[in-house]
C-alpha cells in the first residue's frame, strides 16, 4: 500500500525547514511556496513555545530576502515578529530583533 502524503499543517519542523531552505528558486510560484513554508514553520516554533528558532529563522532567511521584493520581506519579517510576540516572556528577543533591524 502506498504512503499517503501528509497534509502540509501535518508537516514537521524538519519538514518545513526543508522546504523553506531547500528550493531556491525566485520564480513567483517558488516564492510563494516558501513563503507558506515559512508560516507554517513560525507557527510550529510557537506551538513548541521557541522564540530562538524564530530568531535564527530570520537571520538564516536574510539571503532569501536578498532576492525577494522589499514588501514580501516586510510581510514576511512582521509576520514572525508578531509570532514571537504570542511567545510568554519574549519581549527582550522582541527587543533585540529591533534593535538589530534598525
Amino acid at each position: 500500500m502506498p504512503a499517503e502524503k501528509q497534509p502540509d499543517s501535518a508537516l514537521t519542523v524538519d519538514q518545513l525547514r526543508q522546504k523553506v531552505f531547500e528550493d531556491q528558486s525566485t520564480d513567483a510560484e517558488a516564492v510563494k511556496q516558501r513563503e507558506e513554508a515559512i508560516g507554517q514553520l513560525s507557527d510550529a516554533y510557537v506551538k513548541q513555545q521557541d522564540a530562538k528558532a524564530l530568531t535564527d529563522l530570520l537571520a538564516q532567511l536574510r539571503p532569501f530576502f536578498a532576492v525577494i521584493p522589499k514588501a514580501k520581506t516586510a510581510k514576511i519579517v512582521r509576520n514572525i515578529i508578531d509570532q514571537i510576540a504570542k511567545i510568554p516572556n519574549s519581549t527582550e528577543i522582541q527587543v533585540h530583533i529591533d534593535l538589530r533591524a534598525v
